[in-house]
């Protein structure tokens, strides 16, 4: 298993009392290889979140390793919470 891939995970939570205002209350670090970050951004796994009534976003960029996704936002059905998982190729 070589490494491809460094994903930094937030956390964040809607601030009491706001509506459009995050907070970040965790942050996680993986380092991925290139199987795990085609499962983890694979048009499927996307679709099935989205039925469940989620929200994704996903930003795509030039990389080192070519035109990748680096920043993917999931937020819950409920709005309240939310996941930002950004990919660093160096």
């Amino acid at each position: 298993m070589s490494h491809y891939c460094t994903m930094t995970k937030l956390y964040q939570k809607i601030k009491e009392g706001t509506t459009t205002v995050w907070e970040t209350y965790e942050t996680k670090t993986y380092d991925f290889t290139e199987q795990q970050y085609e499962n983890y951004t694979c048009p499927e796994a996307r679709k099935f979140f989205r039925n469940l009534g989620g929200c994704e976003y996903f930003k795509k960029s030039s990389t080192q390793k070519g035109y990748k996704i680096v920043k993917c936002i999931s937020t819950r059905p409920d709005r309240k919470e939310r996941r930002i998982a950004t990919f660093d190729f160096s």
